[in-house]
């Protein structure tokens, strides 16, 4: 007597092989996400001049995996491989031979990050122009405030800065400026230029209401060239900053004011030109965040702050 098989209905069968699938699905999603890198040195510098010494920095947000090693590459020349965070190196520059002057190039940086599944992921690229005919000129990029920070009056804050590249691999003094005024200058303990050399730093006290520049120069060779850049801050009794519009589709900003502990009010108007109250806040410090339980897609609308006793 032969025994009979007993079969699934094909209706259940292609369930179980669909419900199959996709925990395949689900398993592969969430346990191989890859890692993120992005280049935080250089950052677009533009073109470099006789520049011997050069940082490399990556930001690495791991994903599914820890991330083993970083690799920095110039077009498709290895840098370095980087096991460890913060991952950063040092490069060494040798000019590109050039069509013109004989000392012009170009090289496209980027950074790969690996991890212990074999997951990569590649940075963008930053590109870099060589040219020796300006002479020698050291990087220098602050990190902060970042430009547009807003401060209550008077200001005490700190002013930092990295040096990404030297053309003598010392780490020279940095000068920092508001416009024209010095700041004050900062020496480093070490004077030679590594891939831990720390950022300057220097804490700005007292600075009076009003917009400013802050700037940043170099004390070393041919210290009348530098590649150093600026950031745009400003300084006030009471100043709103940063707005962004919320996952949630609200309206949040920050709110700055020389007056914690008094009652601030912060107004709406649809045209600049009526405006009513929202909220009325009580800060404990110079600074706090406001979030407008009215939707952003109601309309458009403006904002101001008001301490009325003052």
């Amino acid at each position: 007597m032969k025994s009979r098989t007993r079969r699934q209905p094909l209706w259940l069968a292609l369930a179980l092989a669909l419900i199959t699938v996709a925990r395949v699905r689900a398993q592969i999603g969430t346990s191989n996400v890859p890692p993120q890198v992005s280049l935080d040195w250089p950052a677009n510098l533009g073109y470099l001049t006789e520049l011997t010494y050069l940082r490399l920095r990556a930001d690495v947000t791991p994903g599914s995996h820890p991330v083993i090693f970083v690799q920095f590459f110039a077009d498709t020349s290895l840098i370095a491989t980087v096991t460890n965070p913060p991952y950063a190196t040092m490069w060494g520059l040798v000019p590109k031979p050039g069509p013109r002057y004989g000392c012009t190039g170009t090289w496209t940086l980027r950074a790969v990050a690996t991890d212990t599944a074999g997951l990569g992921a590649k940075s963008a690229s930053v590109p870099l122009l060589y040219n020796c005919n300006p002479g020698p000129m050291p990087i220098v990029q602050i990190r902060s405030p970042h430009s547009g920070a807003v401060f209550a009056a008077p200001a005490t804050f700190s002013i930092s800065a990295d040096l990404l590249g030297s053309p003598d691999g010392y780490a020279a003094p940095v000068e920092f400026f508001a416009g024209t005024s010095s700041l004050g200058v900062v020496a480093q303990a070490d004077p030679k230029f590594t891939v831990e050399t720390p950022p300057y730093t220097l804490t700005v006290s007292n600075l009076a209401e009003g917009q400013y520049t802050l700037s940043a120069g170099y004390l070393g060779l041919n210290s009348n060239w530098c590649w150093c850049g600026s950031v745009s801050i400003r300084v006030t009794k009471l100043g709103i900053e940063s707005p962004v519009v919320t996952s949630d589709g609200l309206v949040e900003f920050g709110l700055v004011t020389s007056f914690p502990g008094s009652a601030t009010v912060i107004e709406a108007s649809p045209d600049l030109a009526n405006w009513a109250p929202i909220a009325t806040n009580l800060p404990s410090d110079s600074t706090f965040t406001f979030v407008d339980p009215s939707p952003a897609t109601n309309g458009a609308r403006f904002y101001r702050a008001i301490v009325p006793s003052q």
